[in-house]
């Protein structure tokens, strides 16, 4: 009696239990527990006794096990834990890629044999003559094979067309340094693609980056029809000398349609070799296919006010490089304007040439000095790669007006003397203080002589009145012998207010109250009014609330905190100049 058992049959229909106990226990009866002598030979073999380093080593071992049949193993032979044989011996000279492994099990006249077949899938780690020794499993010992690996790839021909193959190239074998090297691989596959892991090209002393996403097309090659998956990749050597960029890989799983059955492949490409050349010239040097340089402005900035901002954006172009590579701008440096340069911008995005870059620098400029000013020119020298030509991109210098501003209402241009020596400012100004306006339309002449005239009679008027107002209080016993002060709106106040209604013209009054204890000194621009100031608190504050109005960036500024500091500071200015009058009363000049 004959009962053979496989890994792929399955129990299917409907049987009793009682039917199917009883035919177990007749199988069991009829298998005795004995074991049989397997045989003492262990079949090994390989695909191909001769293989390229590309090339995968397919190794088939067979061998025969005696056991015994249970209950629990006839529903389940995958409960047998086969024991594996030892090839420790073959990992010198090889890698194992890929493991599989089946079994069937007979039971002939009682004796019951497990026939179990491994194969190994591996890649070479070396060429030459490779002896695979004798392999043992359960006794069993295996004849020695020897293995020839030969160096390159297998000839390719329309009579045997492989199942893959790898492509690589670069569009140029010299370059300069830091110059773009264009590098493609392609993969080739005749069936069905299973899994695949393609290598990534990264040689040492480059910067790689992928250019885009993967593409996939078809193509016929050797006579027939193969499905293409193309990679591209930039290159940017870090170093002069010979770069070598290493042989790429692809390991997969194929359906053969011609075997009907799924293969593992390994293929290897060439290995690429290219020339880095020195840099022609010293100082920055940048090699790209193409580079422009230009600015444009949020305004027309022939002419402008002193207290205008501007907005200007500078836009460096280029082909063949990457956005890191491109050299930041310097911010122009020019007594009539404050610069504040914003973060700048850079992104490197696919091209039919590449890889395109580009850099965005954008500064604001605020007009703060009366005059003709110049901003000076911008170069960047670079090295057209098509020509082998340095060439210059370029800005051209530009020169740019700044006219005083007009007087603007509800902030006081020039400071009486008699304001100076005025109480000392309230800490807190009512807030029904109207918000100083824009500038005033210039009125015609007969309109501006009858407001002078209206002027001066009304003055004159209250002139009047006050002189009359105090001979009155002077001759009368019952008058108090000082009355209330007029109420002046003082330098600091004006400035509190305009800090609270956020007015662009806040710097004016600032400039007014700075000027109103430092006469003698210049109070041009607010880098003049932070050096009067020996607060360091006040003078970030001071440029904190400056950036807020021009910055792209905008910034949470406290006006509290601000109006605080410069309070503090009008009380300390307030009584170093009383101490300096007291001290001129005391020891007069002269």
């Amino acid at each position: 009696m004959v009962v053979v058992l496989r890994t792929t049959h399955s129990w299917t229909g409907r049987i009793g239990w009682r039917p199917l106990l009883a035919y177990l226990w007749l199988l069991l009866l009829l298998t005795s527990a004995s074991k049989s002598t397997a045989s003492d030979a262990l079949e090994v073999s390989v695909a191909r006794d001769k293989i390229y380093m590309n090339e995968m080593l397919e190794l088939t071992i067979t061998g025969k096990k005696a056991l015994e049949l249970n209950f629990n193993s006839l529903f389940n032979l995958g409960n047998l834990q086969l024991p594996e044989p030892d090839i420790s011996a073959l990992f010198e000279h090889f890698n194992v890629v890929d493991r599989q492994q089946k079994y069937n099990v007979q039971s002939i006249n009682g004796v019951n044999n497990a026939t179990i077949t491994w194969v190994y899938s591996f890649t070479p780690r070396h060429t030459g003559t490779i002896r695979i020794p004798p392999l043992t499993f359960n006794g069993q010992t295996s004849e020695p094979i020897e293995v020839q690996v030969l160096d390159g790839k297998r000839e390719q021909s329309d009579a045997e067309p492989p199942l893959a193959f790898l492509e690589v190239s670069v569009d140029k074998s010299q370059v300069y340094l830091y110059e773009q090297i264009r590098y493609s691989m392609k993969l080739y596959y005749a069936d069905h693609l299973a899994s695949g892991e393609l290598s990534t090209p990264n040689p040492p002393g480059t910067i790689t980056e992928a250019l885009g996403e993967q593409k996939k097309t078809s193509a016929y090659r050797f006579n027939q029809r193969y499905e293409v998956v193309e990679r591209e990749y930039v290159i940017f050597p870090q170093q002069a000398g010979t770069l070598r960029i290493e042989a790429q890989t692809f390991t997969g799983t194929l359906i053969d349609r011609r075997l009907g059955r799924k293969q593992i492949l390994r293929e290897v490409s060439d290995a690429l070799e290219i020339d880095v050349k020195p840099p022609v010239s010293g100082g920055y040097w940048l090699p790209a296919t193409s580079l422009s340089l230009f600015e444009t402005w949020d305004k027309t900035p022939e002419q402008v006010r002193v207290g205008d901002n501007l907005t200007r954006t500078l836009t460096i172009k280029a082909l063949g490089l990457l956005g890191s590579a491109l050299p930041p701008l310097a911010a122009p440096v020019s007594e009539g304007f404050k610069v504040y340069p914003d973060q700048p911008a850079t992104e490197s995005k696919p091209h039919a040439a590449g890889v395109e870059a580009s850099r965005v620098e954008k500064q604001a400029l605020i007009a703060i000095k009366p005059g003709h000013w110049t901003l000076p020119e911008l170069r960047i020298a670079w090295f057209d790669t098509l020509n082998n030509q340095e060439r210059v991109a370029l800005i051209p210098a530009r020169t740019i007006e700044v006219v005083a501003p007009a007087s603007a209402s509800g902030i006081v241009t020039q400071t009486p003397p008699a304001l100076i020596a005025s109480d000392s400012p309230a800490i807190n100004p009512p807030e029904s203080i109207d918000k100083p306006s824009a500038l005033a339309p210039a009125d015609t002449a007969h309109e501006a002589n009858q407001r002078l005239w209206w002027l001066i009679g009304f003055m004159a008027t209250g002139w009047l009145v006050t002189i009359g107002y105090f001979l009155g209080k002077r001759s009368s016993p019952t008058a108090s012998s000082a009355g209330p002060a007029p109420v002046v709106e003082s330098p600091l106040t004006a400035l509190v207010h305009a800090i609270k209604q956020r007015d662009p013209q806040w710097l004016i009054a600032l400039k007014h109250w700075a000027a109103s204890y430092h006469p003698d000194r210049p109070c041009e621009s607010l880098s003049d009014i932070q050096n009067l100031m020996a607060d360091p608190q006040l003078q970030g504050l001071l440029a904190s609330y400056e950036q807020s109005f021009y910055s792209a960036q905008k910034q949470a500024v406290d006006p509290a905190a601000l109006i605080k500091a410069l309070t503090q500071a009008d009380q300390r200015l307030s009584t170093k100049s009383a101490t300096k009058d007291d001290l001129l009363a005391l020891y007069p000049l002269g």
